[in-house]
């Protein structure tokens, strides 16, 4: 009884390890990873990590920023309601999800007020006087989640709530301003480029989303990114929710025929956008703008950096038609 109790504790000691351990044969950040579509790395003939960068307000991509439906806006909409976090982009590759960001970091657009010209959170116990600034959470009247709002005192007031009391308090706006999807000029697209020998087919496996804003230095400078299979999961169950209003804002607009009902997942895995190429794996990790193009020593142009990126395009279109060839 001893030994088969023993035996036993063995096994399931055994069974615990494997599953705690780190997945080396496939990449567990794929969306494909837990699908029959997953590649293994023994199978890839050639792999190449790239960025591109899919601007929004380009007309190819226009099914993608429609008034129905956004993916940035839905992207940012579900940050805000905490379904798929935010990752930092500072250290290291995005696409390796090591550095979770702050949603009240990746969300912030600018500020209104500084906490401490405020008298911090509202209080019933507290007394307060005129023209004095307090805080009160306030559920955003379109989205419903909760947001700091500011709130200044219009006479001596004591144990009025803000929120029902109008005589006393007057809004002044939110604390901060947040992200909208106006401000978001593009996506970025970090995917793995693969040329799978056993299936002899080239795949893309999409393994980040960023959110792009525009660059007051010019350009346009990434503040996010996302994991993809994250963001597909809440694809799919929004497209299956009872909601009209849900299910739509997920959809891609097809302009041409809009009988297609197809999912910003499925435009993107049939490449129904245009994209332009920032950075293609290298030993220094640099776009290929940077490694062009740089003003502060007068080295090369941006009108070089900017033919280089389609030059980029053109290399790995005939890679591609070398490996068929293969």
């Amino acid at each position: 009884m001893r030994l088969r109790t023993g035996l036993l504790l063995v096994f399931l000691g055994l069974v615990q390890i494997g599953f705690a351990q780190i997945d080396t044969i496939y990449n567990t950040n794929s969306p494909l990873f837990r699908t029959p579509e997953r590649i293994a790395y023994y199978e890839q003939l050639y792999r190449f990590r790239v960025t591109r960068f899919v601007d929004l307000a380009e007309r190819q991509n226009s099914g993608f920023s429609s008034r129905k439906s956004n993916i940035a806006k839905l992207i940012l909409d579900l940050v805000r309601a905490k379904k798929i976090g935010p990752y930092n982009f500072a250290f290291g590759d995005p696409a390796n999800f090591e550095e979770p960001m702050a949603d009240s970091l990746a969300l912030f657009g600018s500020s209104n007020y500084v906490r401490d010209q405020t008298r911090g959170n509202w209080s019933a116990t507290e007394s307060y006087q005129q023209d004095e600034l307090v805080i009160v959470m306030e559920k955003d009247p379109q989205s419903g989640i909760p947001d700091e709002v500011v709130y200044k005192a219009m006479q001596p007031t004591q144990g009025n709530d803000p929120l029902t009391s109008s005589g006393f308090w007057a809004s002044q706006g939110p604390l901060t301003v947040k992200l909208s999807a106006q401000n978001i000029k593009g996506i970025e697209i970090v995917e793995d480029v693969i040329f799978d020998k056993r299936k002899s087919r080239l795949t893309y496996d999409i393994l980040a989303i960023g959110v792009d804003l525009e660059d007051p230095n010019g350009g346009v400078q990434p503040r996010f990114f996302v994991k993809y299979a994250d963001l597909g999961n809440q694809i799919d169950r929004l497209a299956k929710s009872k909601s009209q209003t849900e299910r739509a804002s997920v959809m891609w607009q097809n302009r041409y025929n809009p009988s297609e009902s197809k999912k910003f997942t499925d435009a993107l895995k049939l490449r129904l956008f245009h994209g332009t190429i920032k950075k293609v794996e290298n030993p220094d990790d640099m776009s290929i703008m940077d490694i062009i193009y740089d003003k502060s020593t007068g080295r090369g142009s941006y009108a070089e950096g900017v033919f280089a990126m389609w030059e980029k395009e053109m290399e790995m279109m005939e890679k591609e038609h070398n490996l068929w060839e293969f």
